[in-house]
């Protein structure tokens, strides 16, 4: 990635407080990691610890007993019970190479209270998405989450709702355990026996139907929870932490080389911790517009779905702009956002040319990042860019009554907080 170049883009679109503090933690930061301030301001060192200053990493960790045992041949009626010394050694060998998979432990009139867990578990993981920027510390760590502060309380409290659902929902699988246990049990005794078939078509079985689905129930069944391990297992833990951005402490005395290991370690996640943070914020961005310009041009107009996109990003963009603080995307974005919400001032031709200007802007910054913006297969800047005198003195049409009734948070246009029309929000928002 160009550092430089990236340095030089952002220089034209931060707010001047944004730079006057990464400025100002450029000089602190190269003095405590004893490197010269302009390798600092090339590597946006300063700027990322302003950044983290905004922020936390969350981790979300969410565990439960899965009802599930892996499938062996014998479960499906391709091993052969005791009497095996008669088959072909290929035949032993493809069955040792089998992976069926997994059966689940709970019947399907019960699948739903396991079902109930999955969905508050994909709801609380889509909230933490929602209102984060996906980041990546260290060589072969997982995507962390990094949640501005200003929406960090209203992450917490909407997954502490979650995690009472989870609870709730794990009370109701313990108080059905019995049932679902019996009803089990009896669905595998009577699979035995026509698995038990299946077999003694092959070859004549050593053991009695009764002594097989003893033997298969029970194989089965040793998998089954209890109720201590259903409550054991079912865990739904919010994990806060400070980006790990600390100077380090060692001495010029001590050994050199392992200093100088920690100072580039430190620049480079520095480095990529900017990357991550500003090219999740304009990809938010360039997604929906590529969109919306598609839908545009293929239309004529946009569609409810494009103007709730719309809406969506632009929720999405106040509440995570604010750790960034790019203002001159932050004006163009709140251009359009008037242009869509104001049912007066719907003109497409006006839009169209919001939607180019915030296109050219966002894709400078993602192909300075090193990050090909993603198109369509065939597509190219040609058929995105908008012919604007086209659509000028057209109106936007079909798409007020789709979303007449919705409503969005207004945009941040700079870290001060300012806000450019629209109403607040309360509830959710859902970025693609």
């Amino acid at each position: 990635m160009d550092f430089e170049r990236l340095a030089e883009v952002l220089g034209r679109t931060l707010s001047e407080e944004v730079r006057q503090e990464a400025e100002r933690k450029k000089l602190e930061v190269a003095q405590e990691l004893g490197l010269d301030p302009a390798e600092v301001s090339t590597g946006l060192v300063g700027l990322a610890q302003q950044i983290a200053e905004k922020g936390v990493i969350v981790d979300l960790y969410i565990g439960r007993a899965r009802f599930e045992q892996g499938l062996s041949p014998e479960d499906v009626g391709l091993a052969l019970g005791t009497s095996t010394e008669f088959l072909p050694d290929g035949f032993k060998e493809y069955l040792r190479t089998l992976y069926l998979g997994k059966r689940s432990l709970v019947t399907s009139e019960y699948q739903r209270l396991l079902k109930d867990l999955n969905n508050i578990e994909g709801r609380a993981r889509n909230a933490l998405i929602r209102k984060s920027f996906p980041i990546r510390l260290g060589f072969g760590k997982d995507v962390l989450r990094f949640v501005p502060l200003d929406v960090y309380r209203e992450l917490r409290d909407e997954l502490d709702g979650y995690a009472a659902e989870y609870e709730a929902a794990t009370d109701e699988l313990v108080a059905q355990l019995s049932l679902i246990r019996a009803r089990t049990w009896d669905m595998l005794t009577e699979a035995a026996e026509e698995i038990y078939r299946m077999l003694q078509r092959n070859s004549a079985l050593e053991i009695s139907l009764q002594e097989f689905r003893v033997k298969f129930v029970t194989n089965a069944m040793d998998a089954f929870p209890d109720a201590n391990d259903v409550r054991n297992a079912a865990v739904f833990q919010v994990r806060t932490m400070l980006v790990p951005f600390t100077a380090p402490s060692v001495s010029f005395s001590d050994d050199l080389q392992v200093l100088q290991d920690i100072k580039e370690t430190l620049v480079a996640e520095k480095n990529a911790f900017v990357e991550s943070v500003v090219g999740h914020l304009h990809q938010v961005v360039y997604d929906v517009v590529v969109s919306a310009s598609a839908c545009l041009k293929k239309h004529g107009t946009l569609l409810g779905p494009n103007v709730r996109a719309l809406n969506d990003a632009f929720e999405a963009f106040n509440a995570l702009n604010n750790v960034v603080g790019d203002r001159a995307l932050a004006e163009r974005l709140a251009v359009l956002q008037t242009l869509v919400q104001d049912s007066g001032a719907r003109d497409l031709g006006s839009i169209a040319k919001a939607l180019n200007e915030l296109y050219e802007q966002t894709a400078e910054v993602l192909s300075t990042l090193g990050r090909a913006p993603r198109k369509t297969r065939g597509r190219g800047d040609d058929d995105i860019v908008l012919d604007v005198e086209s659509f000028k003195g057209r109106a936007l049409r079909g798409a007020k009554d789709e979303e007449e009734n919705e409503i969005s948070l207004p945009v941040m246009i700079s870290v001060r907080r300012k806000r450019r029309g629209g109403i607040p929000l309360e509830g959710q928002m859902q970025l693609v």
